[in-house]
């Protein structure tokens, strides 16, 4: 079996990393809030598994949308997007693999920019590429600084988690209309001391909210409020209960012997996030071997920056042979993966759970979804057990105090 995607993605363009610049940004103090265990994730408010066809299909999802009715999918082994209804019927492939007008290297994230076009990050080629959602026509390409890992709509305005180390900023913002942009957002100190980290984890993923942006670096605890211009006015420490977080000593651990990949098995990489209000919504997924692929566990928290609290580790469930990708719609968690039919399934992978109430409780709760996630492929599956697509929605949980 093949490694799941997001890793693959990002080793694939590791090599375009670039030189650091010694410049370290003025920190704001991280906070400290209060931490405490996230509820459960309940029943999906929806599921839905896409019917793809013998000629089109996802090979490798990367990134997942679900807006106006429809399903995008982007699918890093074709280089495009397939479009799907929100019943799962098969609409078209967008795009295709090249590097001219209307193609794509590697497509992560998918945006949508109102009722009539969708945004696609191209991390390979250093662009965004829009399209018309009613035919696929390719629209216009937007160059930018970095990698685009992530992207964020508000109006005719685009913002890219796109990591840019020779200025040193975390994200791209750009009017689609207009013919430039600019890089903007801290870069934590972590990453502008350390050559090892920047290296590892060249990405960044980040959101639009009230009055500015939330941003964070995919290897980094560090998680920053800005403003519009990407000034940062408050940060903090994501807290870890479950999940492995980043080690204390990653710097020293970075500079050992490993095989090539091995590093995304240091830390939990931070995939996505949104924001709502004064709360902003993360999923991690700690990476494991597993025989001669990689697996892994997902989980979700939530800071909410008014009252200074966190609730962290609530486990998405997800297959142990899946390849899931993430977004949020909302304070709805979006979770597309790549099931076989014929394969045993568990929420963890095999990884130790949590010790405690809160632990068992997760882990029973991801464990029921996940087996409603294996009775669905299991139905979808045509002869054979060949790989489906599921995509599940689930409500963010509030962050409550802890009692």
């Amino acid at each position: 079996m093949r490694l799941l995607p997001v890793p693959m993605l990002l080793l694939s363009l590791l090599a375009a990393a670039v030189s650091a610049s010694s410049c370290t940004p003025r920190e704001v103090p991280a906070a400290s809030p209060a931490v405490t265990a996230l509820a459960p994730l309940s029943t999906p408010a929806a599921s839905i598994t896409l019917r793809e066809s013998a000629q089109l299909f996802v090979g490798e999802p990367a990134g997942v949308l679900v807006t106006n009715g429809f399903v995008y999918v982007a699918d890093s082994k074709s280089a495009s997007v397939l479009q799907f209804t929100r019943e799962g019927g098969l609409v078209r492939r967008i795009g295709r693999r090249g590097g001219g007008p209307g193609e794509l290297q590697a497509p992560t994230a998918i945006a949508a920019m109102g009722n009539t076009a969708i945004a696609v990050a191209d991390a390979a080629n250093a662009q965004v590429v829009v399209f018309a959602t009613d035919s696929g026509r390719h629209l216009l390409t937007r160059r930018m600084a970095g990698a685009p890992f992530s992207l964020s709509m508000a109006g005719d305005t685009l913002l890219a988690g796109s990591y840019d180390a020779m200025q040193a900023h975390t994200m791209y913002r750009t009017r689609l209309g207009d013919s430039t942009g600019r890089s903007i957002g801290p870069v934590s100190a972590d990453y502008a001391t350390s050559r090892r980290l920047k290296y590892a984890y060249p990405f960044s993923v980040a959101a639009f909210a009230p009055g500015g942006a939330v941003t964070g670096l995919v290897g980094s605890r560090l998680l920053y409020r800005t403003d519009a211009n990407g000034k940062a006015v408050d940060s903090v420490l994501t807290e870890s209960r479950v999940r492995r977080g980043v080690p204390p000593d990653i710097e020293d651990q970075l500079g050992k012997p490993r095989a090539e990949g091995a590093e995304m098995l240091l830390v939990s990489i931070l995939l996505a996030l949104a924001a709502e209000g004064d709360r902003t919504a993360l999923v991690h997924m700690d990476f494991t071997p597993q025989g001669p692929s990689v697996g892994g566990r997902a989980f979700l928290s939530v800071v909410d920056w008014s009252n200074r609290r966190q609730c962290v580790d609530a486990e998405i469930p997800i297959g142990r042979e899946s390849r899931p990708v993430f977004s949020f719609r909302g304070d709805t968690l979006v979770v597309a993966q790549q099931l076989l039919a014929d394969s045993p399934r568990e929420a963890t992978g095999g990884a130790p759970r949590a010790s405690g109430d809160t632990g068992a409780a997760a882990g029973a709760a991801a464990g029921a979804a996940a087996g409603e996630i294996a009775s669905t492929a299991q139905a979808a599956a045509g002869p054979g057990g060949s790989a489906r697509m599921v995509v599940q929605m689930f409500v963010v949980p509030a962050c409550n105090a802890a009692k």
